[in-house]
């Protein structure tokens, strides 16, 4: 979705990885390649569990039950995904999601974060009822 996004941005001569290749000691933009993608395959996941374990806790675990004693399921679902969102916003602001050089800073990061967590927490969240 980037790269259709921000067509300009693909690059497929690897330019940056070359440039950082060249500070290293024999290795090649593809190894460098295999490299980053095999660290976001083998470490990220375990770098990345208690955060994620622990928003899944607050959201899934114990928001959206305590939200569905007071709602339907879906007013339930899409609430969370928006309270989700908002948790975020200091984070978008700072650029941490999606940089701050873009058209509509940081009010088109919060739009698109809104949607991000309203599907993602919708599909998240209607997996936890079913299970």
């Amino acid at each position: 979705m980037y790269f259709l996004t921000f067509p300009g941005s693909f690059d497929l001569q690897l330019t940056a990885l070359k440039g950082a290749a060249a500070s290293t000691r024999g290795l090649s933009a593809y190894n460098l390649l295999l490299i980053s993608i095999l660290q976001i395959i083998i470490i990220g996941p375990i770098s990345n569990i208690i955060p994620t374990l622990g928003e899944e806790i607050g959201w899934r675990g114990y928001l959206l039950p305590k939200l569905r004693m007071l709602l339907t399921h879906r007013a339930a679902l899409v609430i969370t995904g928006i309270i989700w969102d908002i948790w975020h916003i200091p984070v978008i602001v700072m650029g941490h999601n999606y940089g701050t050089d873009y058209m509509g800073y940081p009010w088109l990061g919060i739009l698109a974060m809104i949607v991000f967590c309203v599907v993602l927490g919708v599909i998240e969240g209607y997996i936890s009822i079913k299970f």
